[in-house]
């Protein structure tokens, strides 16, 4: 098995944390647009009733929601940042060096061709005359 197709697999496996973390924040996100219209559900009811007593439940539902909604975007931020990992950057960066490098050796390949046919081409043709240095004027 060749050394990309064993990086691939790395990757994968690398990447199924991330489709975990994608998953949950999927399901965090619905659970955000539920209490987002339960919120607006009592905020309406809080508008239409007129108990003091009833009003204070309803606002204190109300503050529950708020902070549970609160903590469900923080959540979201913290699984977001955590969606850019450094192993699969270094990763990146093998591969990416492993491609250089490989490209560096088939250039040096090309040069010691190249440089093994120039010599054979200068055996074979007539020494070139000396060139003469003329003063500057």
């Amino acid at each position: 098995m060749k050394a990309k197709k064993l990086l691939e697999r790395v990757k994968q496996f690398l990447d199924s944390d991330r489709q975990t973390q994608l998953d949950k924040i999927k399901s965090i996100r619905k659970v955000l647009k539920e209490l987002k219209q339960k919120e607006r559900d009592l905020r309406e009811d809080l508008d239409k009733e007129k108990d003091p007593s009833a009003i204070e439940n309803l606002q204190l539902k109300l503050d529950v929601i708020y902070a549970q909604r609160k903590k469900g975007l923080d959540r979201v931020q913290e699984l977001k940042e955590g969606l850019k990992p450094k192993q699969e950057s270094v990763i990146t960066d093998w591969v990416d060096q492993s491609d250089t490098q490989n490209d560096a050796q088939d250039e040096k390949q090309e040069v010691i061709q190249e440089g093994s046919q120039e010599g054979s081409q200068e055996n074979t043709q007539e020494e070139p005359q000396e060139k003469t240095k003329t003063p500057p004027n």
